[in-house]
């Protein structure tokens, strides 16, 4: 049991040091770049915490953030990217409505990616997505991925304000 909380940890930690990261690109194809790779360590840190729907739909987003990343992200790949988050995150949700913030959080990002190439809008996602994963987090008892999340919130408000101060 505490080996797999330990390994969880540093998955998530891998992860969130990733999508941090991430937050600090001007534009949507060097976020989606840098964003290919944190759901990867998001999938194992899940595992090994035992939350299966969220394995699954970072499996998915895997995926997904690799078109966003080459530009072939359609309104029909995002339609069917939801479709798989919904459908696999319930079959092999082991979790009840907790199971249900993952698909919440990657649905919406989805729709984000699709709607916007604008990096701000993305970071908005994104606020949006940590808050919903901190959800799932504290649920499943992954203190380390919750304190991650808020500072990833914090870090990426900070570039909203930063990035809407140059912009103007």
């Amino acid at each position: 049991m505490i080996y797999n909380f330990t390994l969880g940890t540093i998955c998530s930690l891998l992860c969130a040091i990733l999508i941090a990261w991430s937050t600090f690109s001007k534009n949507k194809k060097d976020m989606a770049k840098i964003q290919i790779f944190n759901p990867i360590f998001g999938a194992l840190s899940n595992f090994f915490l035992c939350s299966y729907s969220a394995v699954v739909t970072n499996v998915v987003n895997v995926i997904r953030n690799y078109l966003t990343y080459k530009e072939k992200i359609t309104k029909k790949s995002t339609i069917l990217f939801i479709a798989f988050y919904i459908l696999f995150g319930i079959a092999f949700n082991t979790r009840g409505w907790i199971g249900i913030f993952p698909i919440l959080a990657s649905s919406s990002y989805a729709i984000f990616c699709l709607k916007s190439n604008n990096g701000q809008i993305l970071r908005y996602g994104l606020v949006l997505n940590q808050i919903l994963w901190l959800f799932h987090d504290i649920f499943v008892r992954a203190y380390p991925s919750m304190i991650v999340e808020v500072l990833i919130s914090i870090i990426t408000i900070y570039n909203i304000i930063k990035y809407s101060k140059g912009n103007k």
